[in-house]
């Protein structure tokens, strides 16, 4: 499925739009629904992990890499650190409704928060620090 993926005009260049954040991150999402923990994440303990929760462990995980590659653009594509961060909210709130006492999944959320949508611009520039965020 994922080799017939459908060519768009400038889909190999190097502008990073905001159409091609969303369709970098859906596939990264698409993966998380279509293969299991133990293959996305091969280094976690998965038999230590309660059977009902591991899904919802593998989704904070996906969050969390998906946020953490996101961050990465955040010099040369703000736009796809601000999808990715929204992207990585979406999927933790899933995670929230789930199990609304988790304290990693709490945290988590509350970290994706403070960064605001109009900060993307100034992180980039450098004229925003982690501490003017919180």
């Amino acid at each position: 499925a994922l080799y017939m993926r459908r060519m768009t005009d400038n889909s190999l260049s190097r502008r990073f739009t905001e159409e091609k954040a969303k369709a970098h991150f859906a596939v990264v999402e698409r993966f998380v629904e279509t293969f299991s923990c133990d293959e996305l994440f091969p280094d976690v303990e998965w038999e230590k992990i309660e059977p009902q929760r591991r899904h919802l462990n593998a989704r904070c995980l996906a969050a969390m890499t998906i946020y953490t590659i996101g961050k990465s653009y955040s010099s040369n594509a703000p736009v796809y650190t601000r999808v990715a961060s929204e992207r990585a909210r979406s999927l933790l709130n899933d995670c929230l409704r789930a199990e609304p006492k988790n304290v990693l999944f709490r945290k988590l959320a509350r970290t994706y928060e403070l960064i605001r949508p109009g900060e993307y611009r100034a992180m980039a520039n450098g004229q925003l620090t982690k501490q003017q965020t919180c």
